[in-house]
């Protein structure tokens, strides 16, 4: 039978990501390469890595079998795997479409924990958890929603938001030029219930009353993010809250959820207008998989122009680099948001080179002022620019050891 494994290749610069914010289940990277680091296949190491040094590679081989249950059947599966993988071997639908499998799994990076299920009556990842004799897993939606959600997130200070700045872990995009890298894609810590983190908040802020979310992608969990949002204004009535998202996963029922559970400002990210080019930007892949994620993110923005202007406080952002998306393609995103609103908020984001794009020089500003005014002539009346020192400098992968010492992270080293 075929499994798979994590090798690594060409290009490693030991910046040592995937021993330290790396949830490995088997921990393969601290014992690696020592004889007997066994890896289960999970693949979350991959997306984080800034060289793209990891790879998964296929390995035929004979394994030993456990004897488990799921949902009351007992079956005999191979060992040395993920409990997501035993999944879909006995047949289960494991999705990455919103909805769409009996599991779904959203970010690849073990760190959104929009997989779990219920094992030996706990609720577990099912991604990184590896499958042991006698296992009993479950993964009736009614019974994993009798279940507190878990998600991996954080409080960050000096950032974007007027008031407190909260991100969560994990997406559904594999960005080469992702800002926020060092936390987007890792998956260690410990998951929060949404009241747990909701009285962090309460007692480390003193008074605020604006709270940013953000990520990574803060809607992949959507039970985790409604139950956040609702013990954030059961607390404050008055308090304002902004979701920043990439809106690829956005239904009307969410957004509508979302407002009725206390957001009261959003922020989507649209990465593009043709497929191409979202491709391009996001690191998605699957084709069919782009394209249901951009058609879903410009009918978000529809939905919410359409049925919430003068309810929501809404800004579109769009990211710029000439390296990233042309011209033409920053003028056509321009010109189909005017067709739904000419005085929609525009906000085009010049992006940094950073993670795996870290090596490419800055955008010229003649062309970044180029694609300013091709958003006005496109007929949007309400641009401005998020420049490169509006926002914090993304992190070197060279410097994540430094960091996490100056974080006070040595328990990870």
């Amino acid at each position: 039978m075929k499994f798979a494994r994590v090798s690594s290749g060409k290009g490693c610069i030991d910046c040592r990501f995937c021993q330290y914010l790396v949830s490995c289940p088997e921990e393969y990277f601290v014992n690696w390469p020592m004889e007997g680091s066994e890896c289960i296949g999970c693949e979350i190491c991959i997306s984080g890595c800034p060289t793209q040094a990891l790879r998964m590679e296929e390995v035929e081989e004979e394994r030993d079998t456990v004897n488990i249950s799921v949902d009351g059947s007992a079956h005999e599966v191979p060992s040395g795997i993920s409990v997501l993988r035993v999944l879909e071997i006995l047949g289960y639908k494991v999705s990455q479409f919103y909805g769409g499998g009996v599991v779904n799994r959203m970010c690849n990076s073990g760190a959104c924990y929009n997989c779990c299920v219920v094992i030996d009556g706990q609720l577990k990842r099912s991604c990184v958890t590896p499958v042991e004799k006698g296992m009993e897993i479950i993964t009736d939606k009614d019974m994993i929603e009798r279940y507190e959600p878990l998600q991996l997130v954080s409080q960050i200070s000096a950032y974007l938001h007027p008031g407190v700045s909260c991100f969560t872990n994990g997406c559904n995009f594999a960005c080469s030029w992702c800002h926020n890298w060092n936390i987007t894609f890792s998956s260690v810590g410990d998951p929060l219930t949404p009241k747990q983190f909701a009285e962090i908040i309460s007692r480390g802020s003193g008074n605020y009353s604006m709270l940013g979310l953000s990520g990574g992608e803060p809607t992949l969990n959507r039970r985790w993010l409604i139950g956040f949002l609702k013990e954030l204004s059961h607390g404050n009535k008055k308090l304002s809250i902004q979701v920043d998202t990439n809106a690829s996963i956005l239904t009307k029922d969410y957004i509508d959820e979302l407002y009725y559970s206390g957001m009261t400002h959003i922020s989507p990210d649209i990465k593009a207008d043709s497929v191409e080019a979202f491709m391009s930007v996001t690191g998605v892949e699957d084709r069919e998989l782009a394209q249901f994620y951009l058609n879903r993110s410009w009918e978000a923005v529809k939905y919410i122009i359409n049925e919430y202007t003068g309810k929501l406080f809404y800004a579109v952002a769009i990211p710029y680099h000439p390296r990233l998306n042309s011209l033409e393609e920053v003028y056509k995103m321009g010109q189909r948001l005017a067709s739904l609103n000419k005085d929609i908020d525009v906000n085009l984001v010049e992006y940094h080179p950073a993670f795996r794009a870290r090596e490419m020089t800055l955008a010229p500003k003649g062309m970044v002022q180029k694609a300013v005014e091709l958003l006005h002539d496109a007929g949007l009346n309400n641009v401005w620019l998020q420049g490169l020192e509006d926002a914090p400098s993304p992190l070197d992968p060279e410097e994540l050891v430094g960091s996490l010492i100056l974080k006070g992270d040595q328990n990870r080293i």
